[in-house]
Parts: C-alpha cells; structure tokens; sequence
C-alpha cells in the first residue's frame, strides 16, 4: 500500500455543526494537498479553492472582513473567525504529514512545506503564534 491510496475525510466542525465530514472522503494525500494549496492562496490573495480528487465537490476560503472567512463547501457556506480556521486546518495539515511521515517516511518536504506556511500565516497576522 502507498500513501496515495489511502483513503479518508477531514473532520471539521463549528459548534457542533458539520463542515467537513465523511460525505467527502477521497485520497486523503490529495485533500490535504489541496486544502494547504487553497490555504496558501487565501493568504497571498485572499481567496484560495481546493477540489477533492473523485468528485466535483469545491472547498473555497474567502476573506470577507479582516476577521471573517466564507468557507464555502459547493453551495453552502459558512462564516468563521479567520484565525481559528485557518489555525485549525494548517495544524490539522501539519499532523497529518507528520503522522504519514512517521508511517511511510514520506511526506517530509509537504511537512516543512506547511510548516513555513504557518510561520507565514504568523507574520501576515492571519493566526497567532502562540
């Protein structure tokens, strides 16, 4: 078995409210690649899309007031406090190279990858650096 065949879902909740879920289980190595991508042009261009690889299904990210981000999942959206979202999914990203690193010794350069954006996401003031 390989990395690129191992399926699975992020789990992302507000407030007990489903965003991400099971219903969009994929190749877990491409979700997260997408999302750290679409992570990435939100913070160069304040907006950023990924895509899960077997279906049409979009996650988009966009800046709507400095404090604020639309993520929007195909139709339907929701409004969340930037710095706790993208917090929570650059360090979700973070683990999870990490714990495919540990797994199959792969994944390390998407791992320092991600860290340096985090440490980018610290200086541009989109999360705290605690």
């Amino acid at each position: 078995m390989s990395l690129e065949d191992l399926e699975g879902h992020i789990d992302l909740s507000y407030y007990g409210a489903p965003i991400l879920d099971d219903r969009l289980g994929d190749w877990i190595h491409f979700t997260w690649q997408e999302l750290v991508d679409a992570i990435n042009s939100f913070a160069e261009k304040g907006c950023g899309c990924a895509g899960i690889w077997s279906s049409p299904v979009s996650i988009c990210l966009k800046r709507t007031t400095p404090r604020f981000v639309l993520l929007k999942v195909n139709d339907e959206g929701w409004l969340l406090p930037k710095g706790e979202l993208l917090a929570t999914l650059i360090d979700g990203a973070l683990q999870f190279y990490e714990g495919m690193f540990r797994a199959f010794r792969w994944n390390k350069k998407e791992y320092h990858d991600c860290l340096e954006l985090k440490r980018r996401l610290i200086r541009k003031g989109h999360i705290r650096g605690d």
